[in-house]
């Protein structure tokens, strides 16, 4: 078996290593959509929902709520971004990520309250425009893969799996299982 991996495959001996060999992290808060995404977004919808003047106030309250949950998730973008320590404090991360996670989990929760009697108020073709575009301005997850992205199973840890976790093998192409 022939050693060196990460070795220039022109010069065994070379000690330089592949540019693959680095992980590249994602910028801090790349995730969260800035607060002009959310209004543009807000606004699309509005526009496309054509509301009725009945349908006006529960609207006022869903979009009150869609640009308070806006602006936490800009002020935790901001911060992300602004955070110029060197190192960090592993600890500190967990519970900052933490009251983050809460805070936007509340103001989400909230949007979700307002948007229950909008949506009843709205027509079937109100509710799939509706359906369509409030998932391209809330993003509360990560980045879901689309369907042309492969998706795996991950070996099992002890949880119960999730509802769309198919029975596979439970490995990955080109891994084999020994």
């Amino acid at each position: 078996m022939r050693r060196g991996a990460g070795r220039n495959a022109s010069n065994p001996d070379s000690s330089s290593t592949s540019a693959n060999t680095h992980i590249s992290m994602p910028t801090p808060g790349s995730h969260l959509l800035t607060y002009e995404q959310i209004e543009t977004g807000l606004s699309r919808l509005e526009e496309s929902l054509k509301l009725t003047p009945e349908q006006s106030k529960a609207w006022g309250n869903f979009a009150i709520k869609v640009r308070l949950y806006a602006s936490d998730v800009a002020k935790e973008r901001a911060k992300l971004n602004n955070d110029s320590s060197a190192t960090v404090d592993g600890l500190k991360f967990l519970s900052q990520s933490t009251e983050d996670a809460k805070n936007r989990y509340a103001s989400l929760k909230e949007v979700d309250e307002t948007a229950k009697p909008l949506y009843k108020l709205l027509s079937a073709e109100q509710k799939a425009s509706f359906d369509s575009k409030v998932p391209t301005f809330i993003n509360a997850t990560q980045k879901r893969l689309t369907p042309s992205q492969p998706n795996y199973n991950l070996p099992e840890l002890g949880g119960s799996p999730s509802p769309n976790q198919s029975s596979g093998s439970g490995t990955l192409p080109g891994y084999i299982h020994q």
